[in-house]
């Protein structure tokens, strides 16, 4: 997949920040693989950065927020997972 990154237009920070852009669906997968792109492209052009920081920063942050909600089931939902015959009733 081509990676396109358009620079933020005529401001004080021109040429210090750039946008990345998307039609439609974006998903967390899609945010680090276009990351990875970018990362790339400024390791190409003399920028000085360690390849995959920016990704392994996002990476934390999806877990800390998108993959929070996928919570450690609590001891009712355990024990209803073993012994689908009956719940535990604390």
């Amino acid at each position: 997949m081509p990676l396109s990154v358009g620079t933020i237009w005529r401001s004080k920070v021109a040429g210090k920040l750039f946008r990345i852009g998307h039609l439609g669906d974006l998903n967390d997968l899609m945010v680090l693989g276009a990351l990875a792109g970018a990362e790339m492209a400024m390791r190409d052009v003399g920028i000085d950065l360690t390849l995959g920081s920016g990704v392994a920063a996002a990476q934390m942050h999806f877990r800390k927020t998108i993959m929070a909600k996928e919570k450690e089931p609590t001891e009712q939902e355990r024990f209803a997972q073993i012994h689908p015959e009956g719940v535990l009733n604390p």
